[in-house]
């Protein structure tokens, strides 16, 4: 079953929202972090940001989580919908039921990507992402465990092009 997790939430980013965590650079990724919304602000341009969250989702990911994703951009934004497991693992998953049918019912999940125009001040661009659609079962995200490391590599990327990236969730 496919359900929405977290709609963007409303009103513009800014340097200490109500309700919003400021991060610690190098923060790794909670468990459940895959079902917040994160937010940055950092010098960029907005295709920047974009080819960034483009590049985490098609070369992200290690030999035992490796995921497929196909991208769609669209203005300032962008959306990485899940394909299934790849490397290793996808090779492994055809041999048990259990696996397939959580990949399965995965794939079609979708995290979406977005410059928010009205937080942008002066050459501080802020973006969102969030995982817009997954399947759950028993409360829990059907292979999340593919799908968070490369939202985690989405601010890897972003880093790379400004150190001092601003980091919020929620």
């Amino acid at each position: 079953m496919t359900t929405a997790i977290a709609p963007r939430p409303s009103g513009p980013l800014s340097s200490g929202p109500a309700g919003w965590q400021v991060d610690a650079q190098g923060e790794s990724m909670g468990l459940l972090d895959h079902q917040k919304t994160w937010g940055w602000k950092l010098r960029a341009s907005p295709d920047e940001c974009i080819s960034a969250f483009a590049d985490a989702f098609m070369k992200g990911g290690t030999l035992l989580k490796k995921a497929k994703w196909s991208i769609s951009r669209s203005g300032s934004s962008a959306v990485a919908t899940y394909k299934g497991r790849g490397g290793l693992v996808g090779g492994l998953t055809a041999m048990s039921q259990t696996a397939s049918a959580e990949q399965a019912s995965a794939e079609g999940s979708t995290v979406n990507f977005e410059i928010d125009e009205e937080a942008s001040e002066g050459d501080k661009i802020a973006c969102s992402m969030w995982l817009s659609s997954a399947a759950t079962k028993l409360g829990f995200t059907a292979d999340a465990r593919f799908i968070r490391p490369y939202m985690q590599a989405v601010t890897s990327r972003l880093a790379a092009i400004d150190p001092n990236l601003e980091t919020y969730r929620t």
